[in-house]
């Protein structure tokens, strides 16, 4: 109690103060929660992001890209500026607290679908080491470590290790980010104790990096990967931020 009085919670769209009477599970102020742009169903069966057709199984993206990774499920709406703004400010701006919403709200939402996979333990998307050290963390394993904890799983952050500093992925078109990462991931070998994987990360666009991620596990002997995204978009300011 004596923390809270010192280091109030604050909400993490608008960073005001929540007040215990204007908080949405002691997570965010009640006036931002309505207007984040939740991932409703219909969700594409592979990546999970939303679609407009109850018939669709499959979005676009994912019929024509190569897909590695059993299913995956998004929090937010990327193409969303408020989701945006928590991104940003999550991944660049020492914003770890954030991970705290993000993560309540993925367990909230597909805790129960997620426990059904039946997974071994939760792995983040790594970051270069470099980057790592300028930012001071790696937002996706701050997120991956609190899903596990939640779904009581181990959060193994040495099974997937970047070992290529690539190009900025915003700089490149989509079949660029595609051979920007090719052989940046190394897998520890280790990780084939491991049946079914969670791997976690902040943004998912064109599914490059999930891919690359992917392919090196299951070189590794892992058998399935599944995904979990704080959010998911394909227009074209969402493509301006996936990797790094």
């Amino acid at each position: 109690m004596l923390l809270d009085l010192l280091y109030p919670r604050r909400c993490p769209v608008c960073f005001e103060i929540i007040s215990p009477r204007d908080n949405v599970r002691g997570n965010c102020c009640k006036a931002c929660y309505s207007h984040i742009r939740f991932i409703h169903s219909p969700t594409c069966f592979r990546c999970g992001c939303e679609l407009s057709d109850k018939q669709q199984e499959y979005c676009e993206e994912c019929i024509k890209s190569k897909r590695n990774f059993k299913t995956g499920i998004a929090l937010l709406d990327y193409s969303d500026t408020i989701t945006a703004k928590l991104m940003w400010k999550f991944k660049y701006q020492h914003g770890v607290e954030y991970a705290d919403f993000l993560a309540k709200e993925i367990l909230l939402r597909y805790g129960s679908l997620m426990k059904s996979w039946q997974l071994s333990c939760v792995i983040p998307v790594p970051i270069h080491r470099s980057k790592q050290k300028e930012r001071g963390y790696n937002q996706a394993e701050v997120l991956a470590q609190k899903i596990a904890k939640g779904l009581g799983l181990f959060c193994d952050s040495k099974a997937l290790v970047r070992v290529k500093k690539t190009i900025a992925q915003k700089e490149l078109s989509r079949q660029e980010r595609f051979e920007n990462l090719q052989q940046a991931f190394w897998a520890n070998p280790r990780v084939k104790e491991y049946k079914r994987v969670l791997l976690v990360d902040d943004i998912f666009t064109t599914g490059s990096t999930a891919y690359v991620c992917t392919k090196a596990l299951k070189q590794q002997g892992v058998q399935e990967v599944f995904l979990a995204n704080a959010c998911i978009g394909r227009t074209q300011d969402s493509l301006q931020d996936e990797e790094e």
